[in-house]
């Protein structure tokens, strides 16, 4: 992973996140939360789920690893999804980033 893509375009509120795989599409990041727990390190955003009871947002850290490219209107890059686990390790798949406001 570059970590200078990440200090480059740091991932923000607002950005869209399009996780492969996910039928319904993506989600706009969230605030995340600086509490933690010996259960729970923290996250940087939410995403939602989508749902309306039950479980309606999730907890992700966002890494991005790829370069950015202007395609379609629009900054997008490859990144790696960390849903972060509250008392069990952590889950991880790559998706999308679509940044609002790069430059």
């Amino acid at each position: 992973m570059n970590n200078q893509i990440d200090k480059d375009y740091p991932p923000k509120v607002g950005d869209y996140v399009k996780p492969d795989h996910w039928i319904t599409g993506g989600e706009h990041l969230q605030s995340g939360t600086d509490y933690k727990d010996s259960d729970f390190p923290g996250c940087q955003f939410y995403l939602k789920t989508g749902y309306i009871v039950g479980i309606t947002q999730i907890a992700v850290n966002i890494t991005l690893t790829g370069k950015p490219r202007f395609v379609q209107g629009a900054w997008k890059t490859r990144c790696q999804i960390e849903f972060v686990g509250d008392g069990q390790p952590s889950e991880f798949t790559r998706g999308f980033v679509i940044g609002q406001n790069w430059a």
